[in-house]
């Protein structure tokens, strides 16, 4: 049967290593809602001057206050590219003998939307 249904859980077993693979899934989803959460801000902050600068060929910003806008997209886009890593999958996985508990993990990732909201 599914694994998840409506949001909840269904534990096979009573092994850690099935409690960590679910919980890094979690972990990352939480991850990369914080990078959503900013990157959009970002886009909403640097919406109307854009627009301006698109329609009219001026921000109504100062060059300052234009460089900081591009200073922060481009700083987002860095910390994203730096940190897409952490959304691999874990090398616990690769590393263990007995029974794999990747397939609970990709399984997690999936119902997340993780690969889908990465690109």
């Amino acid at each position: 049967g599914r694994v998840i249904v409506d949001d909840v859980i269904a534990l096979r077993s009573r092994n850690n290593y099935e409690k960590l693979a679910f919980s890094y899934a979690l972990a990352q989803s939480v991850r990369l809602d914080l990078y959503e959460t900013r990157i959009e801000k970002t886009i909403v902050a640097t919406q109307r001057p854009l627009s301006s600068l698109r329609t009219k060929g001026e921000s109504g910003l100062t060059s300052t206050q234009l460089s900081q806008h591009m200073g922060e997209l481009f700083y987002q886009r860095c910390e994203v590219n730096l940190q897409w890593d952490i959304l691999d999958t874990p090398e616990l996985f690769w590393e263990l003998s007995q029974d794999s508990f990747e397939d609970q993990y990709k399984l997690c990732r999936d119902y997340l939307d993780l690969d889908k909201r990465m690109d």
